[in-house]
């Protein structure tokens, strides 16, 4: 939720930035258009956290009596992939769609470890990985989206 709401502050930053320096229509648009997806985002979000969790029944109601709903207390690899779930939202969008939120997402969480576990990200460079950083930082900047041939043969390059 906050990782949700630092998006929307940042997309309305942007947008203030755009009218400010008197940007384009196009490119002030395309942020207002992100700036409204990352609102209903949120505002579905927020919606979400408010719900009980409940079983639906056939009568069209539902049963708050059991915590169906409840995540389970394991991290065993062997339960990984029962907690992979689609959203509603992006499992009816086309593929560009997912690549751009895919993309969004990755991007995001490259310059987040990068602003907030720096440190971190210093020591594994140090002790592990000598090139880490400097691909958190090729990914985060990167402003277009990677053919899946580039993107495994740079996989396949790191790995």
């Amino acid at each position: 939720m906050e990782a949700a709401k630092q998006l929307v502050s940042e997309r309305g930053l942007a947008v203030k930035q755009l009218k400010d320096a008197k940007a384009s229509k196009a490119d002030t648009g395309a942020s207002v258009v992100e700036l409204n997806k990352a609102k209903e985002s949120l505002l579905k979000l927020d919606e979400r956290s408010n719900l009980k969790p409940g079983i639906p029944q056939k009568d069209g109601k539902i049963d708050y009596t059991q915590d169906f709903f409840a995540p389970e207390q394991s991290h065993t690899s062997r339960h990984l992939a029962e907690f992979w779930m689609v959203e509603p939202e992006i499992a009816f969008a086309d593929l560009q769609d997912d690549m751009n939120c895919a993309e969004a997402y990755v991007k995001y969480m490259c310059k987040w470890l990068l602003e907030k576990w720096l440190d971190d990200m210093e020591f594994m460079a140090k002790s592990y990985d000598k090139g880490c950083i400097n691909r958190l930082k090729m990914v985060a900047s990167t402003n277009t989206n990677l053919s899946i041939t580039l993107y495994l043969t740079s996989w396949m390059i790191f790995k």
